[in-house]
């Protein structure tokens, strides 16, 4: 099998008759959202996933996650949603801009889980997932040195 013939799972979100759909974020789309300048809304939620308390110092639970995501985080969330849409205009690299901002609350919501569920289930859930890319950094960040 080659890269080519993959199918990259989706999930479709429903707004009335219409539909969506997301797919997991890659490393390239991570690369997207850093050159988009939101550095600081990404390292706020992966401390958060890493220490499980907010930036006040409060628990976080899973329940409240996706809540706390997208009211502190809605450039983020927006820029998010475009890049799992593979909405992102003639450039694949640039953020188009978009009215995601209008989008329903409970669309977002789900939208956003769907997109959280796709990205990190292959690895076992977030956590997982961000101690296999800790380990990458700082396994190339040995061999670097060697």
């Amino acid at each position: 099998m080659r890269l080519s013939d993959l199918v990259i799972p989706t999930k479709e979100i429903k707004l009335g008759e219409q539909a969506v759909a997301f797919r997991g974020l890659s490393f390239h789309d991570l690369e997207t959202l850093f050159a988009s300048g939101l550095d600081d809304d990404i390292d706020s939620l992966v401390a958060m996933f890493q220490t499980g308390t907010d930036a006040d110092g409060q628990p976080v639970s899973e329940d409240d996650l996706f809540n706390i995501v997208i009211s502190k985080f809605p450039r983020l969330v927006t820029s998010v949603l475009i890049l799992a849409a593979d909405d992102g205009g003639d450039d694949e690299d640039e953020i188009a801009p978009a009215d995601v901002k209008r989008l329903p609350l409970g669309f977002q919501i789900e939208a956003i889980e769907a997109v959280f569920v796709l990205t990190t289930e292959a690895a076992g859930g977030a956590k997982k997932l961000l101690d296999k890319v800790k380990d990458l950094m700082g396994g190339l960040g040995q061999a670097r040195n060697t």
